[in-house]
């Protein structure tokens, strides 16, 4: 997530990391719109598993509207 944001998206990249309860909650803003979706996760591909990975190994994920401003949220969270 946080490679796709300094590669793809205009503007600045804000990385969030919150520990409680048991749970890792870390979050990517950026002032791109596009929310990302997963590929297939071609393996011919130079890039595209990111977010493959991350639903494989996270317990949540997901992307939305950036509360304030334009933009966007992709978070993950991983539990104890």
């Amino acid at each position: 997530m946080c490679g796709n944001a300094y590669r793809y998206a205009t503007g600045p990249v804000t990385v969030g990391v919150r520990w409680g309860s048991g749970t890792l909650h870390v979050s990517v803003r950026d002032e791109s719109g596009v929310l990302p979706s997963p590929t297939s996760g071609d393996l011919v591909l130079d890039g595209g598993r990111g977010l493959l990975l991350v639903s494989r190994c996270a317990q949540a994920w997901g992307s939305r509207a950036a509360p304030v401003g334009a933009g966007k949220v992709t978070w993950f969270e991983l539990r104890r």
